[in-house]
């Protein structure tokens, strides 16, 4: 099975922080925005 790349967006900063830690650690790349601008 192929993994993708999840994309986390919201405005604040330590939401990213957190989601992307516990995304990595489950073993999936994530990458974090501030907005869908």
């Amino acid at each position: 099975m192929q993994r993708g790349i999840v994309w986390v967006v919201d405005d604040d900063s330590s939401i990213r922080w957190v989601l992307e830690r516990a995304l990595a650690g489950a073993g999936l790349t994530c990458t974090t925005f501030e907005n869908g601008a």
